[in-house]
């Protein structure tokens, strides 16, 4: 018979790594913080770190982003059979070491392709933080209590966002750009020491699944064979995709299509502000007309604001008003 993976009753919740609800609730909520703040600190920054790394062309400034998003999306899918396989401890600690160490990396380094690497390495790094800071969560609560213990932690992640790109435009003001990269090493830092001092093992060796190529082909086959679950992860992707690519693109939209300068972090804000009201509003209006038709009804009004954004672009520069209110809707 097959081992039952469920975690019994009596070790749900935070008590079952060592933690009161208060304290693993912001613990989870600042590691998955920590891996927002690593994008989106950048976003003012690009323009140095090009003119210093001497880049030549200005495009190849958004690859900062764009590498972290690259390793943090790749390496995802190794790492939910690590995390059940050796337990979500050591995987969560080696995801952060790995982060801590690239982030000093970038700071040091004087070589934009070296920082590349870095950056991809903390993607990385980073990934391994955040898929086993999600099945801690799940470990420890189910049903309704995991569902309040996430909206309590995106509370947190929907905040970052707003107030990043401020964090990154305050350190380049007073210091260059090496010092967002040696603060976000502190930060990590401290998590790495919180997390091998108070964070216990939130999956038993019992309730573990030997990592073999059949437990991993299994999983797959159980997901891609499932009409539902593949439709709504390649829409998923689809979106994801199209996230990145506007914080990817951000910085040069606003800061030299528009040219908002200094007032980008301000501009960021308002549009991912948008975003956290519409998340928030999604809670609600779930319960009201449910899962599938909120999605569906989603994917209609995106595709049709995005056509209609993009022959608008057909003329020539989108007018920013105009621009800026689309943005949110997509």
């Amino acid at each position: 018979m097959a081992p039952d993976h469920t975690p019994h009753v009596e070790n749900q919740g935070s008590r079952r790594i060592g933690m009161g609800f208060a304290e693993f609730v912001i613990t989870i909520a600042i590691m998955t913080a920590s891996i927002a703040m690593a994008i989106d600190s950048m976003l003012p920054a690009l323009p140095a770190i090009g003119h210093s790394l001497n880049v030549t062309n200005t495009n190849d400034a958004q690859l900062v982003i764009a590498v972290f998003f690259f390793g943090f999306g790749v390496s995802q899918i190794l790492f939910g059979s690590l995390c059940d396989a050796f337990g979500r401890r050591n995987i969560l600690l080696g995801g952060l070491a790995v982060y801590v160490l690239a982030m000093f990396g970038a700071a040091a380094t004087s070589s934009f392709e070296m920082l590349l690497v870095m950056r991809f390495v903390q993607g990385i790094g980073g990934a391994a933080v955040r898929i086993t800071s999600m099945a801690i969560v799940r470990d420890c609560f189910g049903g309704r209590e995991m569902a309040r213990v996430m909206s309590f932690v995106m509370i947190v992640f929907m905040i970052v966002p707003i107030v990043a790109p401020s964090v990154g435009q305050l350190i380049i003001s007073y210091a260059n750009w090496h010092w967002i990269f040696i603060l976000l090493g502190l930060v990590g830092s401290i998590l790495f020491i919180w997390a091998a001092s108070r964070l216990k093992e939130s999956l038993p060796r019992e309730e573990r699944i030997p990592l073999s190529v059949r437990a991993v082909t299994d999983g797959f086959k159980t997901v891609l064979t499932n009409r539902i679950t593949c439709g709504y992860m390649i829409g998923l992707t689809m979106f994801t995709g199209v996230i990145s690519a506007y914080v990817i693109s951000v910085q040069q939209v606003f800061g030299e299509v528009y040219g908002l300068g200094d007032w980008l972090p301000i501009a960021f804000a308002a549009t991912a502000g948008g975003i956290a009201v519409a998340n928030f509003a999604n809670g609600f209006f779930v319960r009201t007309f449910g899962m599938r038709r909120i999605s569906h009804a989603a994917v209609i009004l995106f595709t049709l604001v995005s056509a209609f954004g993009y022959v608008m672009a057909l003329g020539g520069t989108v007018n920013f008003v105009l621009d800026y209110v689309l943005l949110p809707c997509c």
